[in-house]
C-alpha cells in the first residue's frame, strides 16, 4: 500500500510540473503573439514572419492550438505582402490543424 501511494504522489508531482512547463510554453507563445501583432500594426510583416519561424518550435510544444494559431499568423502575415501561395499554404495547414485540434464546429476552424 505504501509503495501505490508514492507512485501515485510521483505521477502528481510530475503531471503537476508538466502542467507548469506547459502554462510557462503557452504564456511565452501568447507574448510572441502580442509581439507579432504589434508588428503587423507597424507594417513589419518580415520581421513578424522572420519572429514566427524562429519559434516554431516552442509553438509545437504549447499545444495544437498554439501551433495552428502560429501558422494562421504566418497566412495572415504572407497575404499582407501579396504572396498569396505561401498565404494558401499555411491557411490551409491551420485550418487541418484546426479541424484535428478542435472539430469543424470550433469558431477557429469555422473562420
Amino acid at each position: 500500500m505504501k509503495k501505490l501511494i508514492t507512485v501515485i504522489l510521483l505521477v502528481a508531482v510530475a503531471f503537476a510540473a508538466l502542467s507548469q512547463e506547459t502554462d510557462d510554453l503557452q504564456e511565452q507563445a501568447n507574448q510572441i503573439f502580442e509581439q507579432v501583432s504589434t508588428l503587423y500594426g507597424e507594417a513589419n510583416y518580415d520581421e513578424a514572419i522572420a519572429l514566427l519561424l524562429e519559434n516554431k518550435e516552442l509553438f509545437t510544444q504549447a499545444g495544437d492550438v498554439y501551433y495552428a494559431s502560429s501558422v494562421s499568423w504566418l497566412g495572415y502575415l504572407y497575404l499582407a505582402t501579396v504572396n498569396y501561395a505561401k498565404a494558401e499554404s499555411y491557411y490551409l495547414e491551420a485550418k487541418t490543424v484546426y479541424e484535428q485540434t478542435l472539430g469543424k464546429n470550433h469558431s477557429y476552424f469555422i473562420y
